[in-house]
């Protein structure tokens, strides 16, 4: 267990080969030798042969080989993508870049509503974060594969930008914005034109509330509520408003 960690966790190298599937796999003379179906984009080592481009070798002389080869294993049989750390060299095989790293993929069941190719996009609706490969069984969670090289596969915690009514201590809904609850990162559809917001920890006390917002929209109510100041915030993957999601 110590290795795969080690493996999962040295994926965030520059030299990161990502969502790829293996199309070939040898073993011989102790040695793992594998084939990828997607063209390698990083700075190959210099002793890699034109002819192997697309391959990686490692040894099954140490537990972290070992580990490595039943990951691939795993990999082949399910059909899922993995992803591959260069070491830079062709020590294992000659002429064939040696795999220091491979992380494999979780395929989880995919949501009926969810078919063909889906992106996760950041707030600005232009950048794309990566492909969306399926939900967790919770539906909290989607699994995203990157789509650009020295990325590694993660999970987006649908419900990390939370939601629920606005509070304000003027009527009408107007002026700054209050919530009752503490959350990280905020976002609402009737507020602020959806833009990531945060509590503000140090700011929490009772205030006189003059009216509140919800998707219902804006009700003027007087009471008393102790409240959290909103204040601007930018999620650490969507951006300044909460991601979108297209199928494509």
């Amino acid at each position: 267990m110590r290795f795969i960690l080690f493996l999962l966790l040295s994926l965030f190298s520059i030299h990161v080969f990502s969502a790829a599937h293996i199309i070939q796999l040898n073993v011989s003379d102790n040695n793992v030798r594998f084939a990828i179906d997607e063209e390698k984009t990083h700075t190959l080592p210099s002793c890699v042969h034109a002819s192997t481009r697309n391959e990686y070798s490692f040894s099954l002389d140490n537990e972290q080989g070992r580990a490595m080869y039943s990951m691939l294993i795993t990999a082949l049989a399910g059909e899922l993508p993995i992803s591959v750390e260069s070491a830079n060299d062709c020590l294992a095989i000659v002429d064939v870049e040696r795999a220091k790293g491979v992380s494999v993929a979780v395929k989880p069941a995919l949501s009926d509503s969810y078919k063909g190719v889906s992106i996760l996009y950041k707030g600005d609706g232009i950048t794309k974060v990566g492909r969306i490969e399926g939900f967790a069984s919770d539906d909290k969670y989607l699994y995203i594969a990157p789509l650009s090289e020295g990325q590694d596969f993660f999970k987006y915690d649908r419900w990390g930008i939370g939601s629920g009514r606005v509070f304000f201590l003027e009527e009408n809904c107007l002026g700054a914005g209050y919530v009752n609850f503490k959350h990280k990162y905020v976002s609402f559809p009737f507020y602020q034109d959806e833009a990531v917001l945060a509590a503000n920890i140090d700011s929490y006390k009772g205030r006189q509330v003059k009216s509140h917002a919800s998707m219902e929209g804006c009700i003027n109510s007087s009471f008393l509520q102790d409240l959290y100041e909103l204040t601007p915030a930018v999620h650490p993957i969507c951006g300044s408003k909460r991601c979108i999601i297209r199928d494509e």
